[in-house]
């Protein structure tokens, strides 16, 4: 075996990535034994290229390349620049101190396709030695591998966990209509939208019958062949993207790619699939989870290595968007009215859970105030308070085909597991409306929800609660506001900006219009937060604590957003109570809301940074509706000049770094650069306080570096360099790039 191999062994205990599909629950019966995919192995490469192409586990890469950002949101773009550096003996450093699966994240950069590559296979390598584990410890307990019971449940057996065994389970005319999708799909322009051109991934207990008719002209590509045909699979990829050869089993998406993956190996999979940048259209913009884990009391609401992990996979992958479902087990805590019920990688931070409800249609329309939440969908909240479920769809009697043959269909498929692809698909058609709108660029994964969710409509408790989320998702109106957006890039709805360290706060400035009640939600993509192992934790947890507020033209009137009562009380009752206003310090998500505004003029939204980050700098998303005139303070630019890209340095050889950099206001005049900071990947080297911007540097080791410069401007809004690569030779003279030793 490679030396890899060593690496998975040691990373072993890590590997505790389990999850379920989502049909209702039901009674286990049955079991039946599932054998352990083939071990994957990485070939000892000759260049640092051929890692990329030689590991066995590891699909083709697209080549980084500096990402290009929409014409109406700034070029955010160091986070998504190769790092340091990517010779194969430096990324198994890289990677050597790594404790958990997160870690091994947290330490990559999936822009460059060697250290993801060679994370895919390491990864792969971990998951493979923890279901070798576990199916010995089955196999010596008599405990079964596949269970399948009424209901259409499958449970297959992922792990072990606290000496228990840990299994994942399996948890569209009215769907459609409930979500707007239909109106998306099925108008004449600006929409017309079908999901042509764009793929989504499918991840479930097994793979969609490809050969369907529904699925005809070969849209559904299956990427782990060894598995069988799931009639849960097939259902979801059908409420997706089925093609409507039966009218009532049309999907959401009717001409979509659908990559089908079992969910065996799921994040290794996922970090090989995701896009890395708004340009990568080669990998995935969204994918689909319709699983869970069969979890106790003590995991409800308990931030864990599932999410975790997740949370750590989206934010180095910030252009992929993770829907997840929420998961069927309300009845499970009845005791406290079916609150908590939401368990591992439905928590994560980063990803949007879907609750289920019911058909939001009243005589064949679209009505938000018609549908109800199912009575099986599991609520919130988090143990620190936060916000969950996200989004609500509709999850109940949905009609789709199934795997029993090329023409069967069936209509009684509830459970968040049905929510969950009517979610996603809705929103892949405004995926689909912002790359045709924006020379075929993807919405940033902070944007998208950000975006959903201020355009959902507000069902149950006003404000957000931990039934419905933030709502019915509404993909007409979210479609709409990309819309307006486009049609007026000089008052802009939809913006992203950046803090720092240096840069703790931004504004935002707009004119009300007078009619419409003012709204403004912020998302971002944290980075992974402690794994919390005590039920009932309330800490935190938020990594990057981001505030919003509002200030009316009169300069003292402050809106702030929504948070939840239950934050700070720790009571059952005050799950139950409405939304108030206030600091925030748990959610990912803020919202502001003044239904009707008295004062004319011009507001001012704020987002600030409370603490410090972790990271170089945090991008952030902005929506805004009742605003017009929008003032989004232009980014400096900067130019990085020395060394060259390309450029290859002797080893200890000292460098002088260089930038120049310019900023204007919004008007157009000379605006004020405060600093020009240098990265090595998103390793800060040093800050440069005045012009002229250079910095002395000496290279740490040999290897291959990703250079850039920041500038950021007096009033917070910061602009990146393209990337300069430099090699930097080894003691002999030569490059850094033999293989991994076998071991």
């Amino acid at each position: 075996m490679k030396k890899i191999a060593s690496f998975a062994l040691v990373f072993l205990f890590l590997a505790t990535l389990a999850t379920v599909p989502i049909l209702q629950r039901a009674p286990q019966a049955a079991a039946t034994s599932a054998s352990p995919a083939a071990p994957s192995s990485v070939a000892s490469p000759l260049t640092a290229a051929s890692i990329a192409t030689d590991a066995s586990s590891a699909p083709a890469s697209s080549s980084p390349s500096a990402p290009s950002a929409p014409p109406t949101l700034p070029a955010l773009s160091r986070l998504e620049q190769p790092a340091v550096p990517t010779s194969p003996n430096a990324i198994a450093a890289r990677f050597a101190s790594a404790a958990t699966a997160a870690d091994l994240l947290e330490a990559a950069d999936l822009t460059d396709p060697v250290q993801r590559a060679y994370l895919v296979a390491l990864l792969s390598e971990m998951h493979e030695a923890q279901r070798e584990t576990a199916l010995a410890t089955a196999e010596r307990l008599g405990i079964p591998v596949r269970i399948e019971g009424p209901g259409r449940k499958v449970s297959i057996l992922y792990d072990f966990r606290d000496g228990r065994p840990l299994y994942r389970t399996t948890l569209n005319a009215n769907a459609a209509i409930s979500t707007g999708a239909n109106q998306l799909r099925d108008l004449a322009a600006p929409y017309g939208l079908t999901g042509s051109g764009l793929r989504v991934g499918v991840w479930d207990e097994a793979k969609v019958r490809n050969t369907h008719q529904e699925f005809a002209g070969g849209r559904v590509t299956i990427k782990d062949s060894a598995s069988t045909f799931s009639d849960h699979a097939t259902h979801v990829a059908g409420t997706i993207g089925a093609t409507g050869t039966v009218a009532a089993a049309k999907g959401m998406a009717p001409q979509v790619g659908i990559d089908s993956y079992d969910w065996n190996n799921d994040y290794a999979e996922m970090t090989a699939a995701g896009a890395a940048t708004a340009t990568d259209t080669t990998k995935l913009s969204l994918s689909n989870h319709s699983y869970g884990y069969d979890a106790v009391t003590a995991d409800m609401g308990r931030y864990e290595t599932e999410a975790r992990t997740l949370d750590a996979l989206a934010s180095a992958l910030p252009h992929y968007q993770i829907f997840w479902a929420a998961g069927n087990e309300q009845d499970l805590l009845t005791a406290q009215g079916g609150y908590q019920s939401i368990t591992f990688a439905g928590l994560a931070k980063n990803v949007i859970t879907i609750a289920a409800g019911d058909d939001a249609v009243s005589v064949g329309l679209r009505a938000p105030a018609a549908g109800t939440l199912a009575s099986f969908s599991s609520l919130g909240p988090c143990d620190d308070g936060r916000v969950k479920p996200d989004l609500t769809a509709n999850g109940v009697d949905l009609y789709s085909p199934v795997a029993t043959n090329n023409t069967a269909y069936d209509g009684a498929y509830s459970g968040t597991s049905m929510a969950t692809p009517n979610a996603l698909g809705s929103a892949l058609l405004v995926q689909q409306l912002y790359a045709r709108e924006f020379a075929g660029q993807r919405l940033r994964a902070s944007t998208l929800k950000a975006l959903l969710i201020q355009t959902a409509d507000d069902v149950g408790r006003p404000g957000p609660d931990y039934q419905y989320g933030w709502g019915y998702l509404n993909a007409r109106a979210a479609a709409d506001l990309v819309l307006a957006h486009k049609a007026s890039l000089a008052s802009p709805k939809l913006l992203e900006g950046t803090l720092t360290n240096a840069a703790k706060t931004r504004t935002h400035t707009f004119t009300w219009d007078g009619v419409t009640p003012i709204r403004a939600t912020l998302a971002w993509t944290d980075p992974a937060g402690a794994a919390q192992t005590a039920a009932d934790s309330r800490t935190a947890n938020l990594v990057h604590d981001l505030d919003l507020r509002l200030t009316a033209p009169d300069g003292t009137t402050t809106t702030l957003p929504y948070v939840m009562p239950f934050v700070g009380t720790w009571t059952l009752a005050s799950m139950t109570q409405n939304a108030t206003t206030g600091a925030n310090h748990v959610d990912t998500v803020e919202q502001v809301r003044v239904a009707t505004p008295s004062q004319p003029g011009n507001y001012t939204l704020t987002v600030a940074l409370t603490g410090s980050l972790t990271t170089a700098s945090q991008v952030y998303s902005l929506v805004i509706t009742g605003g017009a005139n929008v003032e989004a303070n232009p980014a400096p630019v900067v130019t990085f000049t020395s060394p060259a890209d390309g450029a290859v340095v002797l080893p200890g050889s000292p460098l002088t770094l260089s930038a120049t950099a310019t900023d204007n206001t919004l008007g157009g005049g000379p605006g004020v650069v405060a600093n020009v900071e240098f990265f090595a990947g998103t390793t800060s080297l040093g800050l440069v306080s005045s012009s002229p911007y250079t910095l002395a540097w000496t290279p740490p080791s040999a290897g291959a570096y990703s250079l850039t410069a920041v500038a950021t401007d007096t009033e917070g809004a910061a602009g990146t360099s393209a990337v300069a690569r430099i090699t930097v030779l080894s003691g002999d003279g030569s490059p850094t790039l033999a293989g991994l030793a076998p071991g």
